[in-house]
């Protein structure tokens, strides 16, 4: 089959329910899969028709699916475009930081101004190393800006010719984000949260990254084509929980979106500061959004900044309780994990028929003001490292095809997670 068609079987695949894709690309085709292509099968000739007119949407994805490798990149050929704008191993308050941010985002953005990005500190060097050969392979090197948590990552990141912006009063000390949900973990990926923020508010799209997510093909186009133009922000369903995970998410530039993170900056400032009580308030309802990815799904479903939320009754700020004793285990109140599951949950046997994405109103207006949609992409492709994909063997088709993203999350340690990038092929030496 001509590869520009089959690319196109693919996306046209996400657009109506994902059969095309289970059919073509894993060669695993249930009797359930092709029925629903013969239902299919009279729209396919139409949408090749117009996809004919794709054909720099059609470089670009045969491109990524070739994982064709680029020419070597010259070391720090990537500084050198900044000519004399770039101030040398100088992190003070003389760099035009913002300025310097924006100038970045200009020469990785796509023509549609989305911007790729990530962030990382020097613990996970090994790590992050892995990501910039997946990214060098698929030519990408210069198309991406990595957000460096430490002086000493921001300096091995530039020296793999890679874009990397660092600002000094959102580092941190030490070489290791520490304990999940602990005091260190939360901090820095807040950081995550700030950066986000800046590149939505100079106007580009965001797709953002988790640093341990390898690049196997480049995303752009699919997200592109996956995130319908209602929806705001699209991400990966941190499966079998029903909450967002934003560790690979899109989200667009808009006044809706500017607030909405802004919202989550101040929650996440009070959780911070700790003035917002975590562990037990006096409705006996654990309230503990405390990483970014829950503090996100909270704001998803309405939640004040100031920590209230619909369910408590009433929108005052929780008062007095006390740390739980397992307040590092609960990491959302109750009421949030009851509205996630209410909203977006899937059984194994669900999600192999939810192929495409699942669209939803956040509806804010009593509380937030806030009205927009949001999605949630086919967690059989966009797939986490949570044991019940290997124990339901829904993870097979990581071996056979590489256009399957895998997030290895859910694992502790950077050593676990990459044994299980190796595992699945996603480990290269570069």
């Amino acid at each position: 089959m001509d590869p520009f068609r089959l690319v196109m079987m693919f996306l046209f695949g996400f657009m109506t329910g994902g059969a095309v894709v289970g059919l073509i690309f894993f060669n695993s085709a249930s009797n359930e899969h092709s029925q629903r292509l013969k239902q299919i099968h009279s729209h396919i000739d139409a949408f090749m028709e117009a996809a004919d007119h794709q054909h720099s949407l059609h470089e670009s994805i045969t491109s990524a699916g070739n994982m064709s490798p680029n020419p070597t990149v010259k070391k720090g050929a990537v500084l050198d475009d900044f000519g004399d704008d770039l101030i040398e191993n100088d992190f003070g308050e003389t760099i035009p930081k913002h300025d310097q941010l924006t100038k970045i985002l200009r020469k990785v953005a796509s023509k549609d101004k989305m911007v790729v990005a990530t962030s990382t500190d020097y613990g996970y060097l090994s790590i992050t190393k892995n990501w910039i050969c997946h990214m060098k392979k698929l030519g990408l090197e210069k198309q991406v800006v990595v957000f460096s948590l430490d002086k000493k990552i921001h300096e091995a990141v530039r020296e793999e010719g890679i874009y990397s912006y660092f600002e000094p009063e959102m580092s941190k000390s030490g070489e290791t984000v520490g304990v999940w949900n602990s005091k260190s973990y939360n901090q820095v990926v807040h950081t995550k949260t700030k950066h986000q923020h800046a590149i939505l508010k100079r106007g580009f799209d965001l797709f953002f990254t988790d640093i341990d997510i390898p690049w196997t093909i480049d995303w752009r186009p699919i997200i592109a084509k996956a995130t319908p133009e209602n929806v705001e922000f699209n991400g990966q369903q941190n499966w079998p929980q029903n909450d967002m995970n934003v560790g690979f998410f899109f989200a667009r530039s808009t006044t809706t979106m500017l607030t909405f993170f802004e919202n989550v900056l101040k929650l996440e400032d009070l959780l911070e500061k700790r003035i917002i009580p975590l562990g037990n308030d006096p409705r006996k309802d654990i309230f503990d959004p405390s990483d970014d990815q829950s503090a996100i799904a909270f704001s998803l479903l309405c939640g004040f900044p100031n920590g209230s939320y619909p369910g408590r009754g009433n929108f005052d700020a929780p008062k007095g309780g006390h740390p739980a004793k397992d307040a590092g285990i609960e990491v959302q109140p109750h009421w949030q994990r009851r509205m996630l599951f209410k909203y977006h949950s899937l059984t194994n046997r669900k999600l192999k028929h939810h192929l495409s994405t699942r669209v939803f109103d956040a509806n804010c207006q009593d509380t937030t003001g806030l009205k927009f949609k949001y999605g949630l992409l086919p967690p059989l492709y966009f797939q986490t490292g949570h044991k019940d994909y290997k124990r339901y063997q829904m993870d097979a088709i990581l071996f056979t095809n590489m256009t399957t993203l895998y997030h290895p999350n859910f694992m502790k340690g950077k050593d676990k997670k990459i044994d299980s990038l190796t595992n699945y092929k996603r480990w290269l030496e570069c």
